[in-house]
Protein backbone atom coordinates (compact mmCIF):
# COMPACT_ATOMS: atom_id res chain seq x y z
CA UNK A 1 0.00 0.00 0.00
CA UNK A 2 1.66 3.23 -0.90
CA UNK A 3 2.17 5.98 1.25
CA UNK A 4 0.46 9.29 1.19
CA UNK A 5 1.94 12.47 2.24
CA UNK A 6 -0.48 15.11 1.71
CA UNK A 7 -2.49 17.87 3.82
CA UNK A 8 -5.39 15.64 4.35
CA UNK A 9 -7.01 12.16 4.11
CA UNK A 10 -9.65 13.69 1.38
CA UNK A 11 -6.78 15.71 -0.40
CA UNK A 12 -4.56 11.85 -0.54
CA UNK A 13 -2.17 12.32 -3.36
CA UNK A 14 1.62 11.09 -2.75
CA UNK A 15 4.20 13.05 -4.82
CA UNK A 16 3.83 11.68 -7.76
CA UNK A 17 2.67 13.40 -10.97
CA UNK A 18 -0.79 12.36 -11.30
CA UNK A 19 -3.76 14.38 -10.50
CA UNK A 20 -6.23 13.29 -7.73
CA UNK A 21 -10.15 12.83 -9.63
CA UNK A 22 -12.55 15.94 -9.42
CA UNK A 23 -14.92 14.88 -6.80
CA UNK A 24 -17.45 16.74 -4.58
CA UNK A 25 -15.54 16.08 -1.66
CA UNK A 26 -12.21 17.49 -3.36
CA UNK A 27 -13.99 20.52 -4.83
CA UNK A 28 -15.57 21.31 -1.08
CA UNK A 29 -12.26 20.66 0.43
CA UNK A 30 -10.78 23.13 -2.04
CA UNK A 31 -13.32 26.37 -1.56
CA UNK A 32 -13.15 25.48 1.98
CA UNK A 33 -9.85 27.42 1.36
CA UNK A 34 -11.66 30.27 0.22
CA UNK A 35 -13.85 30.60 3.29
CA UNK A 36 -11.58 32.59 5.86
CA UNK A 37 -11.18 35.55 3.13
CA UNK A 38 -14.51 35.57 1.94
CA UNK A 39 -14.92 38.97 2.93
CA UNK A 40 -11.84 40.02 0.88
CA UNK A 41 -13.54 37.66 -1.64
CA UNK A 42 -16.79 39.96 -1.71
CA UNK A 43 -14.36 43.50 -1.97
CA UNK A 44 -12.69 42.06 -4.77
CA UNK A 45 -16.26 40.82 -6.38
CA UNK A 46 -17.39 44.60 -5.87
CA UNK A 47 -13.98 45.51 -7.64
CA UNK A 48 -15.03 43.49 -10.67
CA UNK A 49 -17.74 44.97 -11.12
CA UNK A 50 -17.18 48.39 -10.55
CA UNK A 51 -14.09 47.98 -13.06
CA UNK A 52 -16.68 46.36 -15.42
CA UNK A 53 -19.31 49.68 -15.36
CA UNK A 54 -16.11 52.11 -15.35
CA UNK A 55 -15.25 50.47 -18.62
CA UNK A 56 -18.77 51.29 -20.03
CA UNK A 57 -17.62 54.75 -19.39
CA UNK A 58 -15.64 55.35 -22.58
CA UNK A 59 -18.43 54.16 -25.00
CA UNK A 60 -20.90 56.08 -23.83
CA UNK A 61 -18.72 59.03 -23.45
CA UNK A 62 -17.61 58.55 -27.30
CA UNK A 63 -21.98 58.34 -27.84
CA UNK A 64 -22.34 61.54 -26.12
CA UNK A 65 -19.48 63.56 -27.80
CA UNK A 66 -21.08 62.44 -31.27
CA UNK A 67 -24.69 63.20 -30.29
CA UNK A 68 -23.04 66.92 -29.39
CA UNK A 69 -20.87 67.50 -32.71
CA UNK A 70 -23.97 66.46 -34.61
CA UNK A 71 -26.14 69.01 -33.27
CA UNK A 72 -23.32 71.20 -31.01
CA UNK A 73 -26.13 74.17 -29.86
CA UNK A 74 -25.08 73.62 -26.07
CA UNK A 75 -21.52 75.72 -25.98
CA UNK A 76 -18.78 73.66 -25.23
CA UNK A 77 -19.63 72.89 -21.79
CA UNK A 78 -20.82 69.65 -22.06
CA UNK A 79 -18.33 68.31 -24.38
CA UNK A 80 -15.80 69.35 -21.34
CA UNK A 81 -18.05 67.43 -18.67
CA UNK A 82 -18.31 64.75 -21.25
CA UNK A 83 -14.49 64.50 -21.70
CA UNK A 84 -13.92 65.37 -17.93
CA UNK A 85 -16.03 61.76 -17.08
CA UNK A 86 -14.35 59.71 -19.36
CA UNK A 87 -11.03 61.13 -17.38
CA UNK A 88 -12.48 60.26 -14.54
CA UNK A 89 -13.54 57.15 -15.00
CA UNK A 90 -10.11 56.29 -16.16
CA UNK A 91 -8.50 57.16 -12.97
CA UNK A 92 -11.30 55.47 -10.65
CA UNK A 93 -10.95 52.20 -12.80
CA UNK A 94 -7.09 52.39 -12.06
CA UNK A 95 -7.71 52.88 -7.82
CA UNK A 96 -10.08 49.91 -8.55
CA UNK A 97 -7.94 47.98 -10.11
CA UNK A 98 -4.80 48.47 -7.82
CA UNK A 99 -7.61 47.62 -4.82
CA UNK A 100 -8.54 44.52 -6.57
CA UNK A 101 -5.05 43.18 -7.21
CA UNK A 102 -4.02 44.13 -3.38
CA UNK A 103 -6.74 42.03 -2.03
CA UNK A 104 -6.27 39.30 -4.72
CA UNK A 105 -2.75 38.82 -3.59
CA UNK A 106 -3.55 38.72 0.11
CA UNK A 107 -6.16 36.23 -0.60
CA UNK A 108 -3.71 33.93 -2.61
CA UNK A 109 -1.00 34.73 -0.25
CA UNK A 110 -3.15 33.88 2.81
CA UNK A 111 -4.21 30.29 1.28
CA UNK A 112 -0.26 29.39 0.37
CA UNK A 113 0.37 30.36 4.02
CA UNK A 114 -2.55 27.70 5.56
CA UNK A 115 -1.63 25.14 3.20
CA UNK A 116 2.19 25.33 3.87
CA UNK A 117 1.09 25.18 7.57
CA UNK A 118 -0.60 21.94 6.90
CA UNK A 119 2.17 20.42 4.82
CA UNK A 120 4.66 21.44 7.04
CA UNK A 121 2.63 20.34 10.36
CA UNK A 122 2.09 17.23 8.20
CA UNK A 123 5.92 16.37 7.49
CA UNK A 124 6.42 16.77 11.13
CA UNK A 125 4.65 13.59 11.84
CA UNK A 126 5.60 11.60 9.22
CA UNK A 127 8.07 8.48 10.72
CA UNK A 128 11.98 8.83 10.39
CA UNK A 129 11.81 6.31 7.58
CA UNK A 130 10.31 8.72 5.58
CA UNK A 131 12.78 11.32 6.00
CA UNK A 132 15.35 8.34 5.03
CA UNK A 133 13.55 7.12 1.84
CA UNK A 134 12.64 10.70 0.45
CA UNK A 135 14.55 13.61 -0.78
CA UNK A 136 14.42 16.19 0.92
CA UNK A 137 14.82 18.58 -2.14
CA UNK A 138 12.00 17.23 -3.42
CA UNK A 139 10.09 18.05 -0.70
CA UNK A 140 11.10 21.40 -0.46
CA UNK A 141 10.62 22.08 -4.05
CA UNK A 142 7.01 20.54 -3.65
CA UNK A 143 6.24 22.88 -0.74
CA UNK A 144 7.51 26.16 -2.53
CA UNK A 145 6.76 25.59 -6.37
CA UNK A 146 3.29 23.37 -6.09
CA UNK A 147 2.04 25.48 -3.11
CA UNK A 148 3.25 28.39 -4.64
CA UNK A 149 1.18 27.46 -8.08
CA UNK A 150 -2.13 28.33 -6.21
CA UNK A 151 -1.26 31.89 -6.44
CA UNK A 152 -2.25 31.76 -10.34
CA UNK A 153 -4.78 30.07 -9.98
CA UNK A 154 -7.00 31.90 -7.49
CA UNK A 155 -5.38 35.49 -8.88
CA UNK A 156 -5.49 34.58 -12.81
CA UNK A 157 -7.83 31.71 -13.30
CA UNK A 158 -10.58 32.20 -10.63
CA UNK A 159 -10.71 35.80 -10.33
CA UNK A 160 -10.05 35.82 -14.02
CA UNK A 161 -12.94 34.12 -15.37
CA UNK A 162 -15.11 35.93 -13.13
CA UNK A 163 -13.86 39.12 -14.27
CA UNK A 164 -14.33 37.70 -17.83
CA UNK A 165 -18.08 36.85 -17.62
CA UNK A 166 -19.24 40.11 -15.68
CA UNK A 167 -17.21 42.38 -18.65
CA UNK A 168 -18.80 40.36 -21.50
CA UNK A 169 -22.32 40.55 -19.54
CA UNK A 170 -22.29 44.23 -18.92
CA UNK A 171 -21.15 44.56 -22.57
CA UNK A 172 -23.42 42.61 -24.25
CA UNK A 173 -26.23 44.83 -22.17
CA UNK A 174 -24.78 48.22 -22.75
CA UNK A 175 -24.93 47.16 -26.66
CA UNK A 176 -28.53 45.77 -26.47
CA UNK A 177 -29.16 49.27 -24.61
CA UNK A 178 -27.17 51.23 -27.65
CA UNK A 179 -28.79 49.37 -30.02
CA UNK A 180 -30.35 45.94 -30.06
CA UNK A 181 -30.29 45.74 -33.67
CA UNK A 182 -26.46 46.19 -34.28
CA UNK A 183 -25.78 44.03 -31.43
CA UNK A 184 -27.63 40.99 -32.98
CA UNK A 185 -26.09 41.61 -36.16
CA UNK A 186 -22.29 41.87 -34.69
CA UNK A 187 -23.03 38.63 -32.68
CA UNK A 188 -24.14 36.91 -36.16
CA UNK A 189 -21.07 37.98 -37.79
CA UNK A 190 -18.82 37.18 -35.49
CA UNK A 191 -18.15 33.65 -35.84
CA UNK A 192 -18.20 34.66 -39.23
CA UNK A 193 -15.25 36.84 -38.49
CA UNK A 194 -13.33 34.70 -35.53
CA UNK A 195 -13.70 31.63 -37.02
CA UNK A 196 -11.58 32.01 -40.09
CA UNK A 197 -8.84 34.05 -38.12
CA UNK A 198 -8.50 30.54 -36.14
Amino acid sequence: MPDYYCVGPSMAADWGDEAPALSRALARRVFGYFMPYRSRGLVVLACIGAMAALGLVPALVTKGVIDYLANPTAGIGPLALLVGAGVAASLAGGLVGVLRTFQQTAISEGIMFDLREQLFDRLLRQSVGFFTSSRSGDLLWRMSNDVGGIQDVVSQTIFGLVSDVITVASTLLLMLALDWRLTLAALILMPVVLVPSR
